[in-house]
């Protein structure tokens, strides 16, 4: 397998698992953003 294929492999596999990573484990109740918490 050529290196610039397997650096294509290598890449989509982090950004697919950054991705469930953010949806699955970091995904936080919506919520309306007051003044106070988007100046901090």
């Amino acid at each position: 397998m050529p290196a610039d294929v397997l650096a294509w492999l290598v890449f989509t596999a982090a950004v697919v698992a950054l991705l469930i990573l953010d949806l699955a484990i970091f995904h936080r109740q919506a919520h309306a953003v007051r003044r106070r918490e988007a100046r901090a």
